[in-house]
């Protein structure tokens, strides 16, 4: 074979859009199996906006402002420290929308923690879909259109 004239972008396509299928029924499971998750009371250690340069796709630099929450929780007698404040989070360059997640959270403050009762150290403070089911099904959509365009392509090429 001549691997000079083999063409692998179909292949990636195929490759990409299989695991975005696979991705997103994993990140749709998980989701919904956090709001069966037991819970706990935990206490805030840090609450405040942290800001920092971030390349997102490419050379360009953009300012992002996320929260910063810590806090502390306790499970069969072993204490863990957590930092997610839900499963999925999305952070953006408006720091009003950093402040305005952290309003509750005020350092000392006592918190519900949920947590995952196969792995305690994986909690959060919000279970559920924030995004209600919409990050769930782009990524189904990009798989299926990886994947059909992968396999439209590779058939193609051989013809």
């Amino acid at each position: 074979m001549n691997w000079d004239s083999v063409n692998l972008w179909p292949y990636g396509c195929l490759g990409v859009g299989v695991y975005c299928l696979f991705a997103s029924i994993w990140v749709a499971k998980k989701l919904s199996a956090s709001r069966s998750w037991p819970s706990t009371t935990g206490n805030i250690l840090v609450s405040t906006i942290e800001t920092k340069w971030d390349s997102i796709g490419g050379s360009d630099y953009t300012l992002i402002t996320k929260p910063k929450v810590v806090y502390e929780y306790e499970v069969a007698g072993k204490t863990y420290r957590g930092n997610r404040l839900a499963l999925v989070e999305s952070n953006s360059s408006n720091p009003d929308a950093a402040s305005k997640k952290i309003v509750p959270y005020v350092v000392g403050r006592q918190v519900t923690v949920y947590y995952d009762p196969q792995k305690p150290e994986s909690a959060t403070l919000a279970i559920g879909d924030p995004t209600h089911g919409i990050l769930p099904t782009i990524m189904f959509a990009i798989g299926v259109i990886a994947t059909i365009g992968g396999a439209v392509w590779l058939v193609m090429g051989r013809k």
